[in-house]
């Protein structure tokens, strides 16, 4: 079963409360891990490699102490693997209530960030595991956009058949000593953009050994965490880099740099930049590289 927060004990969530029973209706789901994540109905579209790729950023919300979210994390790893390859970008956030975030000495690792719970607030969040698919479907009004595990793949597998509207160049570098790292995004647009378009580029590291529940409500010791969110580089939000009304062939570049906390390990680390729509929230382009090739 899914897990929902309590809106008493969790009152920023209390303008989303109208919609709980709309929700707990249309959002519950089991921990089993889904083999065929399509459920034969949805096959993967053949995509044609000589043009730019729309990547697919999944942002899933997740906890350590969330005995549903370990099958959530396998589903992204069988997206990943059932055809979609590199199209599919995933970050894990850890974020949402203490009782399946927070720490204490069976779980002494504080995945939490700022931005993370600053994504959570305003996108609804109102369970764990959830995600959102290169935040398609977003509405101010409803929490739509939020979708159970078991509907990523079909909504991803939607969006990358679109054609793509932008090119990003990501490349990173770690500096000698090892404090600080330099991200350089180029973003070229392929489509006139109609609306405002912002970048966001952040940290997230993998292979993290630290305790888990899993389905069975057992601890895990010994579970490898993956795609954790760490920090942005420009904030939650990011920064402009189109107007709306730009047409094709136009090019922004950005350095941005970050400084490294002692407790990530540096080959473990991936840099994610992404661009989306201001007005719609819609990642439109996301690219992905290794902090150490």
């Amino acid at each position: 079963m899914a897990y929902f927060y309590s809106t008493d004990k969790f009152g920023r969530f209390m303008k989303k409360f109208y919609l709980l029973p709309l929700i707990l209706a249309t959002t519950l789901f089991s921990c089993d891990v889904i083999d065929d994540p399509f459920g034969g109905a949805t096959p993967i579209d053949p995509i044609d490699t000589t043009t730019v790729k729309r990547k697919i950023l999944i942002e899933e919300f997740t906890g350590h102490r969330c005995n549903n979210c370990p099958s959530a994390a396998t589903e992204i790893k069988t997206l990943q693997a059932s055809g979609f390859g590199d199209q599919i970008i995933a970050v894990a956030i850890h974020a949402g209530p203490s009782n399946f975030t927070g720490t204490n000495p069976n779980y002494p690792t504080d995945f939490t960030t700022p931005e993370g719970e600053e994504w959570a607030t305003y996108f609804g969040l109102f369970g764990l595991p959830i995600g959102m698919v290169s935040r398609a479907q977003y509405s101010s009004t409803t929490t739509l956009h939020l979708k159970r595990y078991e509907d990523w793949g079909g909504l991803a597998n939607d969006l990358r058949s679109l054609p793509a509207e932008i090119k990003i160049t990501l490349a990173a570098s770690l500096s000698a000593d090892s404090t600080s790292t330099t991200a350089d995004v180029q973003i070229s647009t392929l489509e006139e953009l109609d609306n405002n378009h912002k970048l966001v580029v952040l940290l997230m590291e993998n292979n993290i050994v630290s305790p888990q529940t899993m389905p069975d409500y057992t601890r895990n010791t010994s579970y490898n965490h993956m795609f954790v969110f760490r920090k942005t580089f420009n904030t939650a939000w990011g920064e402009p880099v189109f107007e709306a009304g730009v047409g094709t062939g136009e090019t922004f570049t950005k350095q941005l740099s970050l400084p490294m906390d002692t407790n990530w390990v540096p080959a473990n680390c991936q840099i994610i930049a992404y661009v989306y729509d201001e007005v719609t929230q819609e990642v439109k382009q996301a690219e992905i590289v290794d902090l150490i090739p």
